[in-house]
């Protein structure tokens, strides 16, 4: 882990801390200034000006720790304020519904933030793990089913890759659902840069897209993949399936034909933009 970012979580936790203590007392101060006090008599009200200003100190600290990538500080803010929150419910005096509402709330979304923390390193950890051991393949679609499932409006499809690996040993056939964009579906024949572990081939890892950390020899296999050529190491990879065109997951003919010709139609000028964004709408309704 960089050093940057070790630095950020430690500061982003030390200022949590200090926050947590803060509302706290905040808190206790705020109940207690609900009640009588200031007149003659009766005792002073307590000063709450400086606690609420090393409150936001240590909030804009724990927002800047995050800003500079410590993971951390989220999910600490959220637990800080709700153990500060819960702890003034055994004060004299509290309001204790309050405190268990707000308190235990934030404190149990500090700890979810701090669960889907654990289970993005574990992805991460996965992928590190497929990267450094993993078989390099390229998949070439030969089926499509549609799951029936939409995340976002764009489909999660059943694709059934043939896959040629890199290494020289025997081509398999894999299976992986897939989300894909609304207006990019897969096709028949198209191919993509696949990782798998010997040990697993049945879990196979899809290159979608491109990132800052891919190892440069996937890069490569994405290109060949893309432009269907021979694999980087020379040995032939799969001929693409023969389509007549694109096809949507239920096997019908993609609305990406339609699209294409709707815009050629535009910028011919037979249709405004106002027009081919009604009919561009109208299309993707019915598909």
């Amino acid at each position: 882990m960089p050093t940057r970012i070790i630095t950020a979580n430690v500061v982003g936790i030390a200022a949590c801390t200090v926050l947590g203590w803060a509302v706290y007392h905040v808190v206790s101060l705020l109940g207690t200034t609900s009640t009588s006090c200031g007149t003659i008599g009766e005792p002073a009200c307590p000063a709450v000006a400086g606690t609420v200003t090393e409150l936001i100190a240590a909030l804009a600290v724990a927002l800047l720790a995050r800003a500079f990538g410590g993971q951390l500080a989220w999910p600490g803010i959220l637990l800080a304020i709700g153990v500060g929150v819960l702890l003034t419910a055994w004060r004299p005096g509290a309001d204790r519904g309050f405190a268990f509402s707000l308190g235990g709330t934030a404190t149990v979304f500090g700890l979810v933030s701090l669960g889907k923390i654990r289970l993005r390193r574990r992805v991460r950890a996965r992928d590190l793990e497929l990267m450094a051991r993993g078989v390099r393949a390229i998949g070439t679609i030969i089926n499509v089913q549609d799951t029936g499932v939409k995340i976002n409006d764009n489909p999660r499809v059943r694709v059934r890759y043939r896959v040629v690996p890199r290494d020289g040993t025997a081509t398999f056939e894999a299976e992986k659902s897939i989300t894909f964009p609304l207006l990019n579906l897969p096709r028949l024949g198209q191919r993509h840069a696949i990782v798998y572990l010997p040990e697993k081939r049945d879990n196979i890892w899809v290159l979608m897209r491109l990132t800052d950390d891919l190892p440069e020899d996937l890069r490569q296999l994405a290109a060949v993949a893309a432009e269907g050529g021979p694999m980087p190491s020379g040995m032939p990879v799969d001929v693409p399936v023969d389509s007549p065109g694109p096809v949507d997951p239920s096997g019908q003919v993609d609305p990406l034909d339609r699209l294409a010709k709707l815009n050629a139609l535009r910028l011919a000028g037979g249709l405004t933009d106002e027009e081919y964004e009604r009919q561009k709408r109208r299309l993707l309704d019915e598909s």
